[in-house]
């Protein structure tokens, strides 16, 4: 039944528990799905996977209502992104294996741009 491939493919993707209702997949390759996953801890990711992890386009939203949209590599946010934060402010930035650097562009609520880049770990603007 869908149900029991269904807990087969959870188990071996690890990205949740089988327990987990609701997740979907639809065969896209042989080694790449497009679907969603939804955590125990309620993120939820809906786009592509390879190799049983998040990969290629997709989007990711945490439980504090934080979105990630853009690209993703053998499960780690890499490439482009659009960040949504819940009091409406975007960040557009890059992403290398998980951690934010170079060049990025805060849009506040209000409509305003900040311009910068990550140096040190840390967010500087443009003078």
């Amino acid at each position: 039944t869908f149900d029991q491939m269904f807990n087969a493919l959870a188990e071996v993707c690890n990205l949740f528990t089988p327990q987990e209702a609701g997740t979907t997949f639809a065969r896209q390759a042989m080694d790449q799905l497009k679907g969603e996953a939804l955590k125990s801890d309620s993120t939820k990711y809906v786009g592509e996977f390879k190799a049983n992890k998040y990969h290629g386009q997709g989007t990711l939203k945490e439980p504090d209502n934080i979105e990630y949209i853009g690209n993703f590599k053998a499960g780690k946010q890499h490439g482009q992104f659009t960040v949504i934060y819940p009091n409406g402010c975007k960040l557009i930035c890059e992403f290398k294996n998980d951690e934010s650097y170079g060049r990025l562009t805060l849009i506040t609520a209000g409509g305003n741009e900040l311009k910068g880049e990550w140096r040190d770990g840390e967010f500087q603007l443009d003078k």
